[in-house]
C-alpha cells in the first residue's frame, strides 16, 4: 500500500500546482486570472495552515511538502472556514527530493476522492487549477472562497526552459 501511495504522488502533480503558494512580483490575493470556484469539489482540502490539498483516497490527502505541518483539514468545501467535513491528520509520508507529502487521516472521509488521471494530459489539454491563491507566506491575505482558473497544459520542454523564478 505504501508503495502504491508513493507512486500516486507523481500522478498528483497537477493537483498540487493549485495548492502551492505562487511567487509573483505583484501581490494579488487570488490565483492570477482566477475567480471564486463555480462549484464544490468533494476532493478539495483546505488545510489549517493555509495550504490546500487533494483527497486521493478516503484516508489520504496529497499536498506540497512545505505544507506538511497542518494538523487538520476541511474536506469538500469551497469555503475555507465552513462547510464540508473536518479531518484530523495523524501521519505523513514524504518522498525525498520532491515537494510532495501524503497525509493520513485518522478516520476515513465521507467525501469522494479526486478521480486520478491514468496518464499525463497532452499539451493543449484544458485543466482546472484551484487553490487559495496565497503568493507570499506567511503574511498574505487569502480569499474565503477557493479560487479556480482553466488553463492549457504546456509541453514539458517549456517548463525546463524556465529559471524557476517569478514569472516562469
Amino acid at each position: 500500500m505504501r508503495k502504491a501511495l508513493l507512486s500516486a504522488l507523481g500522478a498528483c502533480a497537477v493537483a498540487l500546482v493549485v495548492t502551492a503558494p505562487l511567487a509573483s512580483a505583484s501581490m494579488q490575493p487570488n490565483i492570477i486570472g482566477g475567480h471564486d470556484a463555480s462549484e464544490t469539489y468533494s476532493f478539495y482540502v483546505s488545510l489549517d495552515n493555509g495550504c490546500g490539498g487533494s483527497l486521493v483516497a478516503p484516508q489520504w490527502i496529497v499536498t506540497a511538502d512545505h505544507c506538511g505541518g497542518a494538523a487538520q483539514g476541511r474536506i469538500g468545501s469551497i469555503n475555507r472556514n465552513s462547510g464540508g467535513e473536518m479531518g484530523r491528520i495523524d501521519h505523513r509520508i514524504t518522498k525525498p527530493g520532491t515537494d510532495l507529502t501524503l497525509m493520513h487521516l485518522s478516520s476515513p472521509a465521507r467525501s469522494t476522492p479526486v478521480r486520478m488521471a491514468q496518464q499525463n494530459p497532452e499539451p493543449g489539454t484544458t485543466i482546472r487549477l484551484m487553490g487559495l491563491g496565497c503568493e507570499v507566506w506567511p503574511n498574505c491575505h487569502q480569499p474565503m472562497v477557493v479560487q479556480e482558473i482553466d488553463l492549457q497544459i504546456i509541453p514539458s520542454d517549456s517548463c525546463r526552459e524556465g529559471g524557476g523564478g517569478p514569472g516562469d
